[in-house]
């Protein structure tokens, strides 16, 4: 155990001199632990190739497996297990890096931004003379930003091999839309744009927006943002939300009655109403409190006698009806249920299955909507892909294992694909959906319906059934997994670098072309 480990009291009665250097110290242990657990990855990565990997048609497979293994070790999502890996790996080829780095002299994030802004260089000489230059310096540059750490990377990478260059001002390539976590009912939607299209969709917004009624509630920017809902419905037009039935502008946009989003709930969700205070300028003023009058700290007694507090009636107003979910976009207060109801979208109890196995491989559109309400995404561990986009999986393989919902559950393409051809995965399902994986290295992990995360009321639990053991998968089928891509992870990684050095050397030349006159 590290030896600056002090408990409460203790930390009290340090002096501030003592703070700061435990502070330190701590630092460095947290970067030499990082730099452990990378070059481990690396290790464990390396382990599931031969020294050919990059000419084998087969390492996504066996890197993906690879992946996977890392993912539950580290209790991280699969994407980010292969970053830590192809990190793990960029390290093997800067020793000195490494070097500091396992000694705590450098921070995880400096050998990040180290690694991508490397990765380019192909020649193992130059890499080896641009990783001296960095390696001289890159103890004092801790403090610095993220753009100012790239240029000072960046300065030496030029200078032994400009064609290596990681360009930020090929920005127009990143061009996307990302949408992040859902948090409080709101989901934010990040659009990277060429800039007229840009103009062009924040046209299109202001003028539906502007085609409601000046009684309409909501301020301009809540229109705005609504009227992606209603692009998303494929109408480009805002329904007014006045509330009077003459309105012109009361028609349907399609956000409650043209599109189909599965939105999962308990039953006591359904109970609530729309919520008019969601629209409008936010107000802190008198009156906007339900407890005005009663200080948060204090009870005050009920007038009638009756020993039931204002604390007691606080916490009562604010009890709400449990919310929805849509898998991948978050949690969907039940006010916004109640909304998308009134507007015209239908809702659905979902039927529990029945007691028989079904006669047949793929399960009926009744099993399968009660699977996917019960497992609502993908159940390999760490993964979260939504179970609109995952395959009803039989846990023991049909014909052998029956199609039922306690032998069956949902897996995205790659896992499922994985649990097929990987070699020494196994699972075991029990009947309220409960899943054991077991690892090559014989690890275990665990994993639970989400509706049994999300919604405590519900059971999870199907009829018993008795259920082969699996025939473990042989070591050659992996061979035979498809893949999507059109070149192995190698291959892929080389064409991306040889493609962007082919676009800075194609840079370099015209700026270096001579002015005419």
């Amino acid at each position: 155990m590290f030896e600056g480990l002090v408990d409460s009291a203790s930390r009290a009665e340090m002096a501030d001199a003592e703070i700061d250097a435990a502070i330190a110290a701590w630092t460095d242990a947290i970067a030499s632990a990082s730099a452990h657990r990378l070059l481990l990855i690396a290790e464990k990565t390396s382990r599931n190739y031969d020294d050919d990997w990059e000419c084998q048609d087969d390492t996504e497979a066996a890197w993906n497996s690879a992946a996977a293994e890392v993912s539950l070790a580290s209790r991280i999502s699969h994407g980010r297990a292969s970053g830590d890996m192809e990190v793990g790996l960029a390290l093997t080829r800067l020793p000195r890096i490494a070097a500091a780095f396992l000694a705590g002299q450098i921070s995880e994030f400096l050998v990040r931004r180290i690694v991508h802004r490397t990765a380019n260089i192909q020649d193992t000489d130059v890499l080896a003379k641009v990783e001296d230059e960095i390696i001289e310096r890159a103890v004092y540059w801790g403090g610095l930003s993220k753009q100012k750490l790239d240029d000072a990377i960046d300065v030496w990478v030029d200078r032994h091999d400009p064609a290596a260059l990681r360009r930020t001002r090929a920005r127009v390539r990143d061009r996307g839309v990302t949408i992040t976590e859902s948090k409080e009912g709101v989901t934010e939607i990040i659009a990277r744009l060429k800039g007229p299209d840009a103009a062009l969709y924040w046209r299109r917004l202001t003028l539906m927006a502007q085609g409601v009624c000046p009684n309409d509630p909501r301020t301009l920017d809540q229109r705005r943002a609504d009227a992606h809902g209603a692009i998303g419905a494929g109408f480009f037009h805002l329904a007014c939300e006045c509330g009077s039935p003459d309105c012109a502008a009361a028609v349907d946009d399609g956000r409650g009655s043209h599109v189909v989003v599965h939105i999962y709930a308990e039953k006591a969700a359904l109970t609530a109403q729309p919520d008019p205070l969601t629209n409008g300028e936010n107000s802190d003023g008198p009156g906007s409190s339900a407890t005005e009058g009663c200080d948060d700290t204090e009870s005050c007694e009920d007038p009638e006698g009756s020993g039931v507090t204002a604390q007691a009636d606080r916490r009562a107003v604010h009890l709400r009806p449990p919310p929805g979910v849509i898998v991948g976009f978050g949690h969907v207060p039940a006010e916004e249920i109640a909304a998308r109801i009134a507007g015209g979208a239908s809702r659905r109890h979902v039927k529990a299955p029945g007691i028989e196995p079904q006669p047949r491989y793929r399960p009926s559109a009744a099993l399968d909507e009660w699977v996917r309400a019960r497992d609502l995404t993908c159940r390999f561990p760490q993964c979260d892909r939504p179970a609109a986009y995952a395959d009803f999986d039989h846990t023991v393989p049909w014909p052998v294992g029956p199609t039922h919902a306690s032998c069956g559950k949902l897996l995205c393409r790659q896992h499922h694909l994985a649990k097929t051809f990987w070699a020494g995965w196994s699972d075991v399902q029990h009947q309220d959906g409960t899943i054991v994986w077991t690892t090559p290295a014989g690890r275990t992990y665990t994993t639970r319906p989400g509706s049994a995360l999300l919604f405590p009321s519900v059971s999870t639990v199907s009829a018993p059934i008795d259920t082969p053991a699996p025939v473990p998968t042989s070591a050659d089928k992996i061979r035979t997994m498809p893949t999507r891509r059109k070149r192995n992870r190698a291959r892929a990684i080389g064409y991306r670098i040889k493609a962007e050095r082919a676009l800075n050397d194609a840079y370099v030349a015209e700026r270096n072309k001579p002015t005419p006159f």
